[in-house]
């Protein structure tokens, strides 16, 4: 939530969130804060490993707020595939700052493997 409230407030564009599952209480939904209906949504999460995340939460902007989602930005990624191949599952471009790669390749630069 943090990220992600910290890069709408940086872009300047309303900021939502998805729960993992529905409240017990209150009006039930995963969509949190007040994106406004019929819009775009860029879902920023900290790690893609098995993707479910970002699936669950295009599929509930989709469904309760008609927000379509025009793309996906992650810290770090251990998908398999990488974010091509997610980009293509998602349907919308997806980008990744380091993946797992990069980081097993900078901690042998400075000298931290065995």
């Amino acid at each position: 939530i943090v990220w992600g409230d910290s890069v709408s407030d940086e872009l300047g564009v309303p900021f939502g969130y998805v729960r993992g599952e529905k409240k017990a209480h209150g009006v039930g939904r995963l969509v949190e804060g007040n994106p406004p209906e019929r819009s775009h949504a860029l879902l920023v999460d900290d790690t893609l490993f098995t993707g479910t995340s970002f699936l669950v939460a295009k599929e509930a902007l989709q469904n309760e707020r008609e927000i379509e989602t025009i793309g996906a930005i992650t810290i770090a990624t251990l998908y398999a595939g990488g974010t091509r191949a997610f980009s293509d599952l998602l349907a919308a471009p997806t980008s990744s700052l380091v993946t797992h790669e990069d980081i097993c390749s900078s901690a042998k630069v400075a000298g931290l493997s065995m």
